[in-house]
């Protein structure tokens, strides 16, 4: 686990750790609501560049940060990438940086591991949106494929899956993919592998679906409308007390309809309550 010190640069950027390891966190605006941004497997804090441009910045204080072995941040070999420590990061950005009823963005894997944290660090939020979380087994669609791999192996092969990736999604390179590609190459093989394995073992247990949808505070699920033709939107989402709503024309990746995601995003957190529910924006 990281723990203790805390650091801010001229960049807003907070670095958390101590013996070499550190969480590099960046927060924009300066509004009394915080809304912690919790990026997925293989990508990092930059995917969700554009939020800085379409939020309130009087309002809320945006934090973005990169997990362990992805981003600016550092790569230890010795920390496992599992779920649990990746919301046991997520836990201490929280108490360092005194988030008082946050509201939670997660996006992919990150979902998982902010709801492996909230078991080992029970806390009060505002709200807790996923775009598309890994919820059940069906939503660990890449990282169960790297699950099937040692990690020796998988680090061997991890040039050569590089360079086969946009077989994952199939059709005409998109800006989308190849912002997610760039995002891959700056990973750190052993954080892919070893977040995958989590990652899947987390979602093919079964609880995480029933644990979103028993929240206490207000949850949505944020799709993008070409999902389902790939793969179901889980049960529990269809559920009444999980708030949906889809991104038109987009997949996995619909933060990059940026100008209907975050609108879409920020009435949800100023209200509780997702514009057009199960309409497409």
């Amino acid at each position: 686990m990281l723990t203790s010190t805390c650091r801010m640069t001229d960049s807003r950027t907070i670095s958390i750790g101590t013996e070499g390891n550190a969480i590099a966190v960046e927060t924009i605006g300066h509004g009394d609501e915080s809304v912690l941004f919790v990026h997925g497997l293989g990508s990092n804090r930059g995917c969700w560049y554009r939020a800085r441009e379409l939020f309130d910045l009087e309002r809320y204080r945006l934090i973005m940060l990169d997990f362990p072995g992805f981003g600016e941040s550092s790569r230890p070999t010795n920390f496992d990438y599992s779920m649990a420590s990746l919301g046991d990061c997520l836990g201490q950005v929280i108490g360092e940086l005194a988030l008082r009823r946050p509201h939670v963005v997660a996006h992919s894997m990150g979902c998982s591991a902010a709801l492996s944290m909230l078991e080992r660090h029970p806390l009060e939020l505002a709200t807790f949106l996923t775009a598309e979380g890994n919820l059940v087994a069906e939503d660990a669609f890449m990282s169960s494929r790297i699950a099937r791999f040692t990690e020796a192996d998988f680090l061997r092969a991890y040039p050569i899956w590089l360079s086969v990736m946009r077989q994952f999604w199939g059709g005409e390179p998109n800006l989308q993919h190849d912002r997610f590609i760039a995002s891959l190459r700056e990973a750190f093989p052993i954080a892919m592998y070893r977040a995958s394995v989590s990652c899947n073992e987390r979602t093919r247990a079964g609880t995480l679906a029933s644990q979103f949808a028993a929240m206490a505070c207000p949850v949505a699920y944020v799709y993008g409308a070409n999902t389902p033709a790939k793969r179901p939107i889980p049960a529990v989402v269809q559920s009444a007390h999980v708030q949906r709503s889809a991104i038109l024309g987009q997949g996995h990746f619909m933060m990059e309809a940026a100008e209907r995601f975050y609108p879409l995003v920020q009435a949800f957190i100023s209200t509780g309550t997702l514009p057009n529910q199960d309409g497409c924006h």
